[in-house]
């Protein structure tokens, strides 16, 4: 509603008011992946090799799932 009122008023930046909000939504739902994958990879990465440097990632992987 906001959207098509302020693109009636203010014709000629209708098509920027447009791009910006779909950049918005598209970022928006890429967002949550790219958060949610890299503790993913990190405790991935820490259960295939089992040595002391290993345990480290799966620790900090397990905060970043906190953040």
């Amino acid at each position: 509603m906001f959207l098509s009122s302020f693109g009636a008023v203010y014709q000629n930046t209708q098509k920027f008011v447009v791009e910006n909000t779909l950049i918005s939504f598209g970022i928006s739902f890429i967002y949550p992946f790219i958060i949610n994958l890299l503790p993913g990879c990190l405790r991935i990465s820490a259960i295939k090799n089992k040595s002391k440097d290993e345990s480290l990632l799966y620790k900090i992987s397990f905060i970043l799932q906190w953040l």
